[in-house]
């Protein structure tokens, strides 16, 4: 979803597009990208840092994380951002989005998905006066033990599974 976030920064309007810029992480192919952000005359506010090691350095430092997928199965990166205190626009689709909804931590651009609309929550999301309230939300998440204890509830679940497998066999 890199696209839609290059058009949405370029339909910012300009006073606050000359103050934004984005961090681009992860081991993707990015020359279509570095193209399309030069076409929209992005170049010189996006970096492209491919895969790294110091993710949380960039979690903490942030003012926000934009995650508009076409497809993702679940999105720990959106938890991630969440316990940082780093307010988020993702898409619907993605399955963690139920979390920041039901946290308060953040956007998130209904399916089926609209430019136009992707674009307004982008602008919110730099702009809003929630800012805060949506950063608190998602470290008063991180207090919650059960986001902790995830792997031992997926073990728990599989040898119940198992069990009861077991003893229907």
């Amino acid at each position: 979803g890199l696209d839609r976030v290059l058009a949405a920064m370029h339909a910012l309007p300009q006073e606050l597009a000359s103050r934004t810029h984005l961090f681009v992480l992860g081991a993707d192919n990015a020359r279509p990208f570095k193209r399309q952000a030069r076409q929209l005359g992005l170049a010189d506010r996006v970096r492209f840092l491919a895969g790294r090691d110091d993710v949380p350095r960039f979690l903490f430092s942030a003012d926000a994380l934009v995650l508009p997928a076409y497809d993702e199965t679940a999105g720990m990166i959106i938890l991630e951002a969440m316990f940082a205190g780093l307010p988020s626009l993702i898409t619907e689709n993605c399955g963690f989005a139920h979390y920041q909804r039901s946290a308060g931590a953040g956007l998130i651009t209904p399916l089926p998905f609209s430019q136009s609309c992707f674009n307004q929550q982008l602008e919110t999301l730099l702009t809003s006066p929630e800012h805060e309230a949506w950063r608190q939300a998602g470290l008063a998440q991180a207090r919650r033990q059960e986001f902790f204890q995830l792997a031992e509830v997926a073990v728990d679940h599989l040898e119940r599974f198992a069990a009861e497998r077991e003893v229907a066999a």
